[in-house]
């Protein structure tokens, strides 16, 4: 038997129409040369919080979660020139067992790196 894929509970299967639009009306908003009123302001981090939350509702499972995340975390390693232990996580992890193993990664690639802990934040300590 193969192993369980778990869910992701706040999977949106229309996040990529979610994205276009919210994308459009930024690039709308912002075609006027960088003007933008007080109200279109409000309307363009109401955008923001809208793409951002499309993006982290793209996953269908946590498998997919953990492969972008693991993803991300070699990309940043490669590009800092760090070696980094990348933890072996099954299909059917915990979003939380998922963070948790990147951050631990973190930690142990980077223990002394204050560039990236101004990134990481209260995540890195």
């Amino acid at each position: 038997m193969g192993q369980l894929l778990r869910l992701m509970p706040d999977y949106d299967p229309h996040w990529r129409e979610r994205l276009e639009t919210a994308r459009a009306r930024r690039t709308h908003i912002l075609a006027n040369e960088g003007r933008v009123s007080a109200e279109q302001q409000r309307e363009l981090r109401q955008l923001r919080t809208i793409i951002n939350d499309a993006l982290q509702r793209r996953f269908r499972t946590t498998a997919e979660y953990r492969d972008h995340r693991i993803a991300g975390l070699r990309l940043l390693m490669d590009q800092e020139g760090l070696d980094v232990d990348i933890p072996i996580l099954p299909d059917d992890a915990t979003v939380d067992a998922i963070d948790t193993a990147i951050t631990q990664a973190w930690r142990q690639a980077t223990p002394y790196n204050p560039i990236l802990q101004a990134m990481l934040g209260a995540e890195y300590g």
